[in-house]
């Protein structure tokens, strides 16, 4: 099980990494392409909710391995700790500070502070090693912070925006990672 638990979390990396930086570069273009001017403004909601959803996306895999080594309590209580952690994380900043976008951030950091402890009951349980971890992670990091760097320079330099931007962005990144 240790394998295709570590085969699942590599392909699952390889699609969040690539949707969620993807979506993430993309966002102010996309939002003016699919959502239209009445939804002018969205794109840094979408920029966080594309990243949230990705660190999100690597958790998914975790439960079934629970489940499947008859440990489901291992399973409902870090859905319980997740919870707890998001609650405080997003409560105060939405009671102060009423922005949809600050929500979201807190959801991605929150995210992405829940993730390492995920990871470490795993590892109790399936005895995965952070040495497996990295060499199972590493790829579709480095793909995707190699395709930011590509689509956002390209940005920088090339004077075009809108649609073929987009086009260009999508061809471009998907040719990097």
């Amino acid at each position: 099980l240790r394998e295709v638990y570590l085969k699942t979390l590599g392909w699952t990396a390889f699609i969040c990494a690539a949707t969620g930086v993807g979506v993430a570069l993309v966002a102010p273009d996309m939002q003016q392409l699919i959502l239209g001017e009445k939804w002018i403004g969205i794109a840094p909601l979408m920029v966080w909710l594309a990243i949230g959803g990705a660190i999100t996306g690597l958790s998914s895999g975790a439960y079934s391995l629970f489940d499947a080594l008859n440990q489901p309590k291992i399973g409902a209580r870090m859905i319980w700790i997740r919870l707890f952690l998001l609650s405080a994380a997003i409560v105060p900043v939405a009671f102060w500070s009423k922005s949809v976008v600050d929500i979201a951030i807190c959801r991605a950091v929150g995210e992405a502070l829940f993730l390492p402890g995920l990871f470490h009951a795993v590892h109790r349980v399936a005895d995965i090693s952070f040495k497996q971890y990295i060499k199972t992670l590493y790829r579709p990091i480095l793909a995707s912070a190699f395709m930011a760097i590509a689509v956002m320079a390209a940005n920088m330099t090339l004077p075009i925006s809108g649609n073929i931007r987009l086009a260009i962005d999508i061809g471009l990144g998907a040719g990097v990672f």
